[in-house]
């Protein structure tokens, strides 16, 4: 079985552009970040940002040694989680056809938390739970790029490095008879710093005559390996383990791409990301 982390990016907001000097080289149309991908010479760079969706903090509550075991069968999940998403590029030619590129992303869910009163004339049980969940990665590609009228086709390999933190908690207190408290408090956490080969897909479909606005759109897969130390925390005592492990990485996008000038594009869109393996099963 695989834990996974998924994410959806709504209004996804992307700036790609090029080097001035090189402006009269670059085609009509351009697609959407992290990377400006069919500048024919030069150097290229994008910056992209939004807000991420996700549940993964329903998935992290509910595991057989997780809080919503001891919150109960009839306790609500927890929210949907709320996050941002960031990423830079930079890339250069190799020649008309050929291309690098290095990137970077960042995603970040703050904690999200939930609470539970329980209580009957002879107790009061007041319990906490809550999960958060940080994502970096870097890559670096090399693709191969084919054009015509309608728009652009990329084809890229290259490596990708990860590391993720995850982290769930749990803190309970029970007052019985309100003359006796008892308290407790656990936590776990998972960080996994893995790499390996990564592929993918991007292109642009020019909707319009002049070429101003395109419909951009990409996937890319990875397999990535690596170790993961995770901790055990309950009360004062802590239970530390490591391994190696491994991750595999799911990515996708569509929006829609407008030339702001001859050098720099604007894009606006829809991503979703899946991480599998992010976080272990046993917990």
């Amino acid at each position: 079985m695989y834990v996974r982390a998924s994410f959806a990016t709504m209004i996804a907001a992307s700036v790609t552009g090029a080097s001035s000097a090189l402006a009269s080289d670059l085609p009509s149309s351009k697609p959407a970040a992290p990377a400006p991908i069919f500048a024919d010479a030069g150097w290229r760079f994008g910056a992209e940002g939004g807000v991420m969706f996700s549940r993964f903090s329903k998935d992290a509550l509910g595991y057989t040694t997780s809080p919503s075991t001891k919150l109960g069968t009839n306790v609500a999940s927890p929210t949907g989680d709320v996050g941002a998403y960031g990423a830079i590029s930079l890339g250069r030619s190799i020649d008309a056809n050929w291309d690098w590129r290095v990137s970077g992303a960042y995603h970040y869910f703050d904690n999200n938390g939930q609470r539970v009163v329980k209580s009957d004339p002879t107790y009061v049980d007041d319990v906490r739970a809550g999960s958060r969940f940080q994502a970096g990665s870097v890559d670096l590609d090399i693709g191969r790029t084919w054009r015509n009228e309608s728009g652009h086709l990329k084809l890229f390999a290259g490596l990708r490095g990860a590391r993720i933190a995850d982290v769930s908690s749990l803190a309970s207190t029970s007052d019985k008879d309100a003359t006796r408290k008892l308290g407790s408090q656990e936590e776990w956490s998972s960080h996994i710093t893995a790499a390996g080969p990564r592929i993918g897909v991007e292109a642009l479909y020019n909707i319009d005559a002049k070429g101003t606005f395109g419909l951009v759109g990409g996937a890319s897969a990875s397999a990535l390996f690596g170790s993961r130390v995770a901790y055990k925390q309950s009360g004062d005592a802590t239970v530390k383990s490591s391994k190696s492990d491994h991750l595999y990485n799911l990515n996708g996008y569509l929006g829609l791409s407008m030339n702001a000038s001859k050098a720099a594009a604007i894009t606006i869109g829809y991503r979703a990301e899946q991480w599998r393996n992010a976080r272990p099963e046993n917990y």
